[in-house]
């Protein structure tokens, strides 16, 4: 008995199905799940398939155009091919709906498991090998599982901790590799990065830099050779290009003078000068160098910026879910800049949040999210707190990790590392390890580079949170001592 005779698909529903793993990454992840691959389609949309399977192993990804699929192969006659068997798919995944064919298919799924499994089972238990046919009954029991937790079923929500502990090494080792580094030295030290499904969320005070930390950590990362996708929904046009641009060509004059021993003005390099484009006989020389550092540096850094009025969830859903695969790391500034459907923005929120939070778990991006502190209500510590933040609680209560931030006045530093613009630092979450949350750091943002310096120091709030107290000794064991300052001020 054939596998394909276990449950008949017409072509139609064939080119439906490639149809909507075009559309959608994850569904490519549950046909995988299935079993389903080249040998189960016939005819040409069994090439086509092998050609999409080859694309997705070279990019990481679904194309995103027919012509991007077509253009991957050169023979010209096989482009033709592409286009028309892409067209085809496109045009049957209307007249197919994804749920029907995805339970018809999850049923061809279990039948052809049990059909394999029966046969084994048999023959193992006529050859006396009882205990391998009972195996591979609960074996087979797992994997019908599994094939409804791929689409995100569980059966009562309950599965076996002994069948669960056996999967959990490889994720465990897969999450580690690809767990994404903090750009913040002290953020990084403490908790080790942000693993594949966590949310991580930030809050600051005004100018205090979230928007700036957010710019840093997708370039940081991008310049690791790892795909960042920014939701710039606050920012103008080329303002993510703009900042690190700026933080470079400043950077580079900072050292070019400093080599000739030639002052520079106070207050001359800004952002806000060069914005202004004031500063264009000090940076031209320039120019060409910093294409030639984005094309080598942030080639896989994606920004989006949205043009129309509207920007809603949905259409967030639908581009995050092209990233499967892809995306290393996703970061949305920011969360209030959706555009609802109703006037009750909290409800609206938490849906958002709870959204976020399912496409990080389903497609093992770990996604860094901005969010406004509420101004009027905040408290009167040095840091805000989770009580700050702007809407639905749920915001604090779904992510994983939370950074907020707030500027440090009236700083006392003897340490010459202690340079930049000190901001104090406050873990607000941590899921896995929830000791961190008592420890703030003092860190030191360079304004000519656009980054914070690797140096920190780690204190502890006292008096209701208005006073800042460095630790001198009895430092939390994750601290590099290397980059701890101890010779440094109080802070009220």
């Amino acid at each position: 008995m054939e596998q394909e005779d276990l449950l008949a698909f017409s072509e139609a529903q064939q080119y439906a199905v490639v149809g909507h793993a075009l559309q959608d990454y994850k569904n490519w992840e549950i046909l995988n799940n299935f079993g389903i691959n080249d040998k189960w389609v016939g005819g040409a949309l069994s090439e086509l398939w092998k050609i999409l399977d080859k694309f997705k192993e070279v990019y990481k990804r679904n194309p995103q155009t027919t012509e991007e699929a077509a253009g991957f192969i050169k023979d010209e006659q096989i482009q033709g091919a592409i286009k028309r068997g892409i067209t085809r798919c496109s045009e049957e995944r209307i007249n197919h709906p994804w749920d029907v064919l995805e339970k018809k298919l999850a049923q061809w799924a279990k039948s052809r498991l049990i059909f394999i499994t029966g046969q084994a089972i048999s023959s193992a238990w006529q050859e006396g090998k009882h205990a391998d046919a009972e195996k591979l009954w609960h074996e087979a029991s797992a994997k019908l599982q599994k094939i409804d937790l791929a689409r995100g079923i569980e059966i009562d929500g309950f599965r076996s901790a002994a069948d669960r502990v056996v999967e959990e090494s490889a994720y465990r080792i897969k999450d580690a590799e690809k767990t994404i580094e903090y750009a913040l030295s002290f953020a990084q030290d403490a908790t080790l990065g942000m693993l594949p499904t966590d949310v991580t969320l930030i809050g600051a005070t005004s100018g205090a830099g979230k928007t700036e930390l957010a710019k840093i950590q997708a370039a940081f990362t991008a310049e690791q050779g790892k795909n960042v996708h920014v939701f710039a929904l606050e920012a103008e046009q080329y303002e993510m290009e703009r900042r690190i641009k700026f933080g470079l060509l400043s950077r580079w004059f900072r050292d070019d003078k400093k080599a000739i021993n030639v002052p520079i003005p106070k207050g001359m390099i800004t952002y806000k000068n060069w914005r202004h484009n004031r500063l264009e006989k000090e940076f031209s020389q320039y120019e060409e160098r910093v294409n030639e550092e984005f094309r080598k540096k942030y080639s896989t850094l994606h920004t989006f910026y949205r043009k129309a009025n509207d920007f809603t969830v949905e259409d967030f859903d639908n581009k995050v879910l092209q990233f499967k695969g892809y995306s290393n790391l996703i970061v949305l500034d920011h969360i209030h800049f959706f555009d609802f459907e109703t006037d009750n923005e909290n409800r609206e929120m938490k849906i958002l949040i709870k959204k976020i939070k399912k496409l990080a778990d389903t497609l093992e991006i770990p996604v860094l999210t901005i969010a406004h502190i509420n101004k009027q209500n905040r408290n009167l510590g040095l840091v805000p707190n989770k009580e700050d933040f702007m809407g639905s609680s749920d915001l604090f209560k779904v992510v994983t990790q939370c950074l907020l931030l707030a500027p440090a006045r009236n700083v006392v530093i003897t340490d010459t590392r202690g340079k930049g613009k000190p901001t104090l630092v406050r873990h607000g979450k941590s899921r896995i390890d929830g000791s961190i949350i008592w420890d703030v750091g003092l860190c030191f943002y360079d304004t000519y580079t656009g980054s914070y310096t690797p140096h920190y120091s780690v204190g502890r709030l006292e008096k209701g949170d208005r006073k800042w107290v460095s630790l001198k000794t009895d430092l939390p064991y994750w601290v590099d001592p290397k980059k701890n300052i101890i010779d440094i001020s109080d802070i009220e």
